[in-house]
């Protein structure tokens, strides 16, 4: 066995093969001391028959050099060739460790094994010969090697900070939703829920394009989870103020009206009904939901049919043979409304002041004359806000044929 002094230390080496690879590798020179095992001193290399042949070769007879006409090829194109592919790995470990941090680490891990392999084959030459191989292989390719590792390095660098924002904005996001969430005073008294719902909406959307980019899911969830919040939160100020507004609404407008603005008040009143239902039935506030669609269905919902029917009865009537002609006790009637035990008493074959006693008098709507038989139609309405009716009765030559009636 050899031991060869390298950098201060002796390096064994268990056969000539090892150290005759040593000095064409160029660590052992001819004044490097090497000693045998056997020896009791060390010798320079260049002393040791082993050795000395791998120093001292005899001069080769050869010809005067012809210097060459050819130009030597630019080093232009492969600068720019590693350069391009310095960007190319310079983008694609950006990307991936963008999306995913623990590439980005692997990446740096990477970088760092091939620098270390690079040195030990240096300084190392007793290294593990699989270490050796390496280190040589990568400098024998210096541009390409220099092109990949600064490109993935710079990659991994830059992936990183370019995730500092993301985060921070999702982060951010995620503690303001909640706290919006928890705190009573986000849809407190006077403010439109509806509006404060489209606001969360837009930041939470833009909070989880965020999260999501830097595959941030538990962070998204939460988003998602103050979302609901927010929503059913929400929904339960819009049923409770739309309660308290259907109250206001009715003392408004159950008044004295005419029938086209209380058809347009009503309209709108039961739209407003119609989106607390909904907020109520969101926040599961069945009492409230119930309420509101009773009062809709029972209350609204006829008086808007009611005055419908006033208004289209207030329209003036097509008289299908001849002018219509005003008779004694025709004059319309609004200011008393017929009611439902009225209009039981009237009976067929009733004469018109026999109607006209029970009821009042009427407005003649139609007047027919037709081959000897006459024949007309006798309108009762009155035009109360909620207690809007119409009694029609049809006679034919004086005598009662047929009744109707809405709203009584």
């Amino acid at each position: 066995m050899w031991m060869v002094l390298l950098n201060g230390v002796w390096q064994p080496a268990d056969n000539d093969g090892v150290v005759i690879a040593w000095i064409q590798q160029g660590f052992v020179g001819s004044q490097t001391e090497i000693r045998h095992s056997s020896w009791p001193h060390s010798a320079m290399a260049g002393s040791i028959p082993n050795f000395a042949g791998c120093f001292f070769r005899p001069p080769i007879a050869t010809a005067a050099p012809v210097r060459s006409q050819r130009a030597h090829p630019s080093k232009g194109p492969k600068i720019i060739g590693a350069i391009l592919a310095a960007l190319l790995v310079m983008a694609v470990a950006s990307g991936t460790t963008f999306r995913g941090p623990a590439i980005g680490v692997l990446i740096l891990v990477l970088v760092g094994t091939a620098g270390t392999l690079i040195i030990l084959h240096k300084v190392m030459p007793a290294a593990p010969m699989a270490v050796r191989r390496i280190g040589a292989f990568v400098l024998a390719w210096p541009a390409v090697s220099c092109a990949v590792f600064v490109g993935m390095l710079a990659g991994a660098i830059l992936g990183f900070g370019r995730r500092s924002a993301p985060i921070r904005e999702c982060n951010d996001l995620v503690k303001a939703a909640s706290d919006a969430a928890s705190d009573k005073d986000t849809f407190k008294n006077g403010s439109d829920p509806i509006a404060i719902i489209k606001e969360w909406n837009v930041k939470i959307t833009d909070g989880q394009s965020a999260c999501e980019s830097v595959a941030l899911a538990k962070q998204k969830a939460d988003l998602d989870e103050s979302l609901m919040i927010l929503r059913k939160h929400g929904a339960r100020a819009q049923c409770l103020g739309t309660s308290q507004s259907a109250l206001d609404d009715i003392k408004l407008i159950n008044g004295s009206h005419e029938p086209e603005d209380g058809l347009r008040l009503l309209t709108e009143f039961k739209a407003k009904l119609e989106k607390g239902i909904a907020a109520c039935h969101q926040a599961g506030v069945s009492d409230l939901e119930e309420s509101l669609g009773a009062m809709e269905t029972k209350q609204v919902d006829p008086q808007v049919e009611n005055l419908r029917l006033a208004i289209a009865a207030a329209r003036p009537k097509e008289v299908t043979a001849g002018s219509p002609t005003p008779l004694p006790g025709t004059s319309s009637s609004l200011g008393q409304c017929p009611t439902m035990t009225q209009y039981q008493s009237i009976q067929t074959g009733m004469s018109r002041d026999q109607v006209v006693a029970v009821v009042g008098p009427g407005e003649q709507a139609v007047e027919q004359n037709i081959a000897g038989m006459t024949g007309e139609i006798l309108e009762w309405k009155c035009t109360g806000f909620f207690h809007a009716g119409v009694l029609l009765v049809q006679f034919q030559n004086g005598r009662v044929v047929q009744k109707s009636q809405q709203g009584l």
